[in-house]
């Protein structure tokens, strides 16, 4: 049990979880299920609970962006090396291909987690209707994405199909959430245009090929801002600005990297 409260990093505390509830199901297996969940909601990674998930809710951190996102950077890597590398793999996976889209959507939650939202994977985890990711930004608003990354046809419009698996994860979002939450549907899609047979609601973004050409960038110039000279990381000040620069506060993101639905 150290061993899980001493982690920082989630995905390696549901491991350690899951170890934890081997060890607790010869004595209680009530508990080691209670444990189990707990690790699944860190890591989907691991073995599922044999009781149905009950939806775990996300707020914005209650630090400040900048904080979250140098404590992320600072805790899941050991030097600036090992960042660049993660960063790297990352970008690679935020690619337009069809045999990828698990790694696409798993990159897009780390995405959230490194500019400092809390970021989650409501589809995959929940298989509530939920979309596939949440990014809670701060204060009562959220980023609602759906991530159409293994479209073959760069060209084709936006489907009936897709528009409507976003509009149903905004009806999940609002049974979810409280009212007084305010969800900005996202999205990703290679063409920024909706076909003539779909009806997108105004408040839908669009992330096309040409704006999440623009996330990278953004991205990278954001990861070389935040290594000190090569021998470590900048201190939160220098997060805070940096995120500020390259457009990647709440603030800034939609009208910077998306665009609205046509």
């Amino acid at each position: 049990m150290t061993a899980v409260n001493m982690e920082h990093s989630k995905t390696v505390r549901g491991y350690l979880k899951q170890q934890l509830a081997e060890y607790i199901n010869f004595e209680d297996p009530v508990e080691a299920q209670r444990t189990l969940l707990s690790g699944f909601t860190d890591n989907p990674g691991i073995l599922r609970p044999i009781e149905g998930i009950s939806y775990y809710k996300i707020s914005s951190p209650t630090r400040s962006q900048a904080q979250a996102s140098e404590e992320y950077v600072r805790t899941r890597f050991l030097e600036p090396n090992d960042f660049i590398c993660g960063i790297n793999v990352l970008l690679g996976d935020l690619s337009w291909n069809p045999d990828r889209t698990d790694a696409f959507e798993a990159a897009m939650q780390e995405l959230g987690i490194l500019l400092g939202f809390c970021s989650q994977r409501p589809d995959k985890l929940y298989k509530n209707g939920g979309p596939d990711n949440l990014w809670a930004v701060g204060g009562l608003k959220y980023f609602l994405i759906e991530c159409k990354s293994g479209v073959l046809d760069y060209k084709k419009p936006i489907s009936k199909e897709y528009c409507n698996q976003l509009l149903g994860a905004i009806s999940w979002f609002h049974r979810t959430y409280s009212n007084s939450c305010i969800a900005v549907p996202i999205s990703i899609h290679p063409c920024g245009k909706f076909d003539n047979t779909a009806s997108p609601s105004e408040a839908m973004r669009v992330i096309d090929d040409s704006c999440l050409k623009k996330i990278k960038a953004a991205v990278i110039g954001f990861s070389k801002a935040v290594i000190a000279g090569g021998d470590g990381f900048q201190q939160v000040e220098k997060f805070g600005e940096a995120l500020q620069h390259f457009g990647l506060t709440e603030t800034q993101f939609i009208a910077k990297y998306t665009i609205s639905a046509r």
